[in-house]
């Protein structure tokens, strides 16, 4: 990536905040259907989790609702470099969730790791992209 011209920079921009976007849209979406019940995405059955639905998705209806102020915080400075942040915590809510699953003996459906593996890696790619591009002496030791 050393020897990008702008150009190619500028579209490599581009696709990064592309897949940053459709990761964001992606998120709302499961989550507007998690919280309707919708089991296109996720399988949280109310009949083996009982209340705890409740919880799962509240918490990510919580990350869904950081995710777009972050996302409209970040458009509006144009500074992508605290999306590093939400993405290396979305990634650690992979392992959280199943510390949860093994207290309360309940299985996690394997569709929320990958949504937030696909959304995490989506802000580290954006915000670690941004953070490079924004070093001006990044290749003097």
């Amino acid at each position: 990536m050393a020897d990008l011209v702008p150009g190619q920079r500028r579209i490599l921009s581009l696709i990064l905040q592309c897949y940053y976007v459709s990761a964001l849209a992606v998120t709302a979406i499961a989550t507007g259907l998690a919280i309707m019940d919708g089991a296109w995405f996720f399988q949280l059955d109310r009949e083996l989790y009982g209340p705890l639905v409740n919880n799962i998705t509240m918490t990510l209806l919580y990350v869904c609702l950081g995710q777009l102020m972050l996302c409209g915080y970040c458009f509006k400075q144009k500074n992508y470099q605290r999306l590093l942040p939400m993405g290396l915590f979305l990634l650690l809510l992979i392992g959280a969730l199943e510390f949860y699953g093994q207290v309360n003996q309940i299985p996690i459906d394997p569709s929320l790791n990958l949504l937030l593996v696909f959304t995490g890696l989506s802000h580290l790619a954006l915000g670690g992209f941004s953070t490079w591009r924004s070093q001006p002496n990044r290749f003097t030791p």
